[in-house]
């Protein structure tokens, strides 16, 4: 059985692995102690100051009865020809780092043979071994640490300026263990490289320029150090181009590229004279806003002072700008058969391009070297004239001028308007005239054959014209020139239609003949139309000087209208008024009656027509009650009855010059109802009570609208209460009050109600229960109508004073009130006039 151990100091591992093998019965032959399975590099190679880790790992080949019993690792030291212990591991897991090698060495990992050498020194190169012991036996695997030296550049050449095609030498010195290689390289350039020391540059030039770097090298590894090298070169350069075009008013930017270490100043002339401005290479000449003026040879020069050598290109610069016209260009004037000749100049770079041409057209005129020409020029030929200079620089040089051409008055041409299509008597009539002409003609204005003068502005007015100033007008056209035809116009005044004769206004009766009559004249003769106005009756106009209405009726009452029209002017326009008589006609329709009762104002209104507008009257038994305005066709009598006489007939009467017409209006009176009859009163044991009572019959004028059903204590006399809880049921109806007193004496009454307004009321006493055990009973109550008493009956209830009770005075009441006494218990006796007394 074997047993792997691993150990870990400062990153470096030590691994070692035992095995222990026990043989029972199986005799084994003796076999080396040891196997090494990793061992370290021999040599190996340690850099001073840094860490080295030895490791080594193992397994034990033990015979029987052997153990393992620890390992040591030690160094030889060569003044002694000797070994050293640095650290030892034992098999009860003890690490002992011997004292003078404390601080610098440990194990990497317990258990395992990997020693850890902390910054090593160049004193610590030697051998080193792993020994294994056993109780019987050990064996031991060493190797050589050597240590060695990184390089380290100690010296090396400044940075170095040199002018081209000098000689430069550059140094590097550096130490190591093993002496460092040096080598020189250029970054960027891989394919260059030097071994030499120093690094000799014969005839330098500017390609070699730049950074060199030296490296020093061993087998420990490199060390880099720089010199930056500085060749210095005369200037030289390079014009971006020979010449340059700009345009006035945009900046000139001129750019001489220059070369030269070190940087060259550049100097600016133009045509040959003074230093214009000097500049920093790289810089550019800008001349702001550049003008015209600004155009010519610019010279450029770079130096830098080195061999005194100077670089210099020249560049022309041309400058463009818009044209410009500068010969004066004027109007004119000529006249007709004349030769016109007109020249425009202009200037601008490039040269710019000079066309004519006539508004509003753009098309171009032919013309030699900006002279326009026309021979002969005519009226056509008038107008305003252009000439354009273009060269493609910024806007065109534009010029105008105008042509006037003379010539005498044509096409003429005279007419007249007024503010009708004719002209009319009193009408201002305006005259126009016109002519082609230049100057412009002056415009004369005759009528037959006689100056009347002349046109404003070509205008001419007539005013408040007649039939005198009918005839033939002429407009006579003049200028400087000559004399154009003129035209003629005749006018012709019209009159417009007035009316000589209108009949009068006419009142007829009923049937008879009418005649209107309208004269009118007007120059033409106008034409005659009656019309009539009214919307009682339709009638077409008629075109006639006389309307004739036979047998008229009095649909055609109203406003007749003649209107006599020629065309010219307004339409002249009178009116006659026509009345047609006939007798009074009701127009109210007849009434069956008018229902109304005592103190109830009423209205009776009566509708009449005839004419004259008839009088109206009302009349009651051959009285006269009251008469109406005269004028008025209703008539509305207002009264309020008093009494039973006030109602019955009353006639209303229209009256005129032609007749009389009467209509009848009756008066009914109406009357409150009669008091209800009570059926039956119920009072439970909780006393509450329901009162029924049979519907009344229905009159068509006067229906019932509701009924009033009060109750109060007997004791109590102005204290009622109204019953609103109220049921209708098939002929009959109830009401119902709730929660009354116990052996209480309640006074119930009812009345109707209709449109006059309440009627008598039914009256009853009514007594309640002594306690509310439930339960209903009917109660022997006194019943009261109280109406115009002429019979009574008194009623004798058990246990009480007998009480009157009034009935009314017709057969009909009387039975209504005996009905009611048929439910009361007890003795009854009938009171007539007289007051004789019979038991019922």
């Amino acid at each position: 059985m074997g047993t792997l151990k691993s150990y870990t100091f400062l990153g470096v591992t030590w691994s070692c692995c035992i095995y222990f093998f026990s043989i029972e019965l199986i005799p084994m032959l003796s076999a080396q102690l040891v196997n090494w399975s990793q061992t370290p590099n021999n040599p190996t190679i340690g850099i001073v100051g840094e860490n080295v880790t030895l490791k080594w790992k193992y397994s034990l080949n033990l015979v029987a009865g052997d153990t393992f019993d620890y390992f040591v690792i030690r160094r030889f030291a060569p003044s002694r020809f000797d070994f050293d212990d640095i650290v030892k591991y034992g098999i009860d897991g003890t690490v002992v780092v011997y004292n003078r090698f404390k601080g610098r060495f440990t194990l990497g990992k317990s258990a395992t043979p990997e020693l850890l050498l902390i910054k090593a020194k160049d004193t610590d190169e030697t051998r080193y071994c792993c020994k294994v012991y056993s109780k019987n036996d050990n064996a031991q695997n060493c190797v050589l640490l050597k240590i060695l030296v990184r390089p380290n550049i100690t010296s090396i050449s400044s940075d170095q300026t040199s002018n081209e095609t000098d000689d430069l030498k550059l140094s590097c010195h550096a130490t190591g263990t093993p002496s460092p290689r040096i080598a020189w390289s250029r970054p960027g350039n891989k394919e260059w490289r030097e071994t030499n020391s120093p690094l000799l540059l014969k005839n330098i030039s500017r390609y070699q320029d730049g950074e060199y770097v030296c490296t020093a090298m061993n087998n420990a590894g490199n060390s880099t150090a720089s010199v930056m090298v500085t060749v210095n070169y005369p200037p030289s350069i390079f014009p971006a181009a020979k010449g340059y075009n700009f345009t006035e008013g945009y900046d000139i930017k001129l750019e001489c590229r220059s070369d030269g270490r070190p940087s060259p100043t550049v100097t600016w002339r133009k045509n040959g004279g003074y230093p214009l401005i000097k500049f920093k290479a790289g810089e550019r000449l800008v001349i702001v806003n550049a003008s015209r003026s600004d155009a010519g040879d610019y010279l450029c020069t770079a130096e830098n002072g080195i061999g005194n050598v100077q670089a210099s290109a020249e560049i022309n610069v041309n400058v463009f700008f818009a044209p410009s016209i500068d010969s004066e260009v004027l109007n004119q004037t000529l006249n007709e058969t004349q030769d016109m000749r007109v020249v425009c100049i202009a200037s601008g770079n490039p040269q710019p391009v000079i066309t004519w041409s006539k508004a509003p057209s753009s098309k171009s005129l032919s013309s030699i070297d900006g002279v326009l020409t026309a021979r002969n020029v005519s009226k056509t030929d008038s107008g305003v004239y252009q000439c354009r200079a273009s060269n493609e620089i910024g806007n065109d040089a534009i010029v105008t001028f105008s042509l006037g051409v003379n010539y005498k008055p044509n096409e003429t041409k005279l007419t007249y308007e007024s503010k009708n299509k004719f002209v009319v008597v009193e009408d201002t009539v305006i005259f126009a005239c016109s002519a082609d002409s230049f100057p412009p003609s002056k415009l004369e204005l005759r009528f037959n054959n006689k100056i009347l003068g002349y046109f404003y502005n070509g205008r001419f007015s007539l005013h408040r014209v007649n039939t005198s100033n009918e005839g033939v007008y002429e407009c006579i056209a003049r200028n400087m020139l000559g004399t154009g035809v003129s035209p003629r116009v005749s006018l012709t005044v019209y009159v417009s239609p007035t009316i000589d004769y209108i009949s009068q206004n006419a009142t007829v009766n009923e049937t008879e003949d009418v005649t209107l009559f309208c004269n009118a004249s007007g120059k033409p003769a106008p034409s005659v139309t009656w019309s009539y106005l009214g919307n009682t009756v339709e009638m077409s106009p008629v075109k006639n000087k006389t309307l004739l209405l036979r047998k008229a009726s009095r649909g055609q009452t109203g406003r007749f209208r003649c209107t006599a029209q020629n065309g010219n002017g307004n339409p002249a326009v009178v009116y006659v008024n026509v009345a047609v008589n006939y007798k009074p006609e009701m127009k109210t329709k007849p009434f069956k009656a008018v229902r109304s009762w005592i103190n109830h104002h009423t209205l009776i209104t009566c509708k009449a027509q005839g004419f004259p507008v008839p009088e109206i009257t009302w009349s009651r038994k051959g009285n006269v009650e009251s008469s109406t305005e005269f004028q008025t066709r209703d008539s509305t009598l207002s009264f309020t009855p008093r009494e039973a006489g006030d109602f019955g007939a009353y006639v209303c009467t229209a009256r005129n010059l032609l007749g009389i017409a009467k209509q009848e209006f009756v008066i009914q009176e109406l009357y409150a109802p009669e008091a209800p009859e009570i059926q039956r009163i119920d009072v439970d044991r909780k006393n509450n009570m329901e009162i029924h009572w049979k519907v009344m019959a229905t009159f068509q004028y006067s229906p019932v609208l509701d009924y009033l059903v009060q109750i109060r204590k007997k004791s109590e006399p102005n204290q009622w209460m109204n019953c609103t809880k109220i049921t209708v049921r098939e002929g009959s109806m109830m009401c119902v009050m709730n929660n009354l007193e116990a052996k209480m004496v309640y006074i119930v009454r009812m009345s109707a109600r209709n449109v006059v307004g309440y009627g008598n009321f039914t009256v009853r006493e009514v007594l309640t229960n002594e306690d509310q055990a439930g339960g209903t009973s009917q109660n022997n109550g006194r019943v009261t109508q109280v109406t115009q008493t002429m019979a009574m009956i008194a009623t004798k209830i058990p246990n009480s004073a007998p009480e009157i009770i009034k009935l009314g005075d017709d057969r009909q009441a009387a039975h209504a009130g005996l009905a009611a006494l048929r439910q009361n218990q007890g003795d009854h006796y009938c009171l007539r006039k007289g007051n004789a007394k019979d038991r019922w």
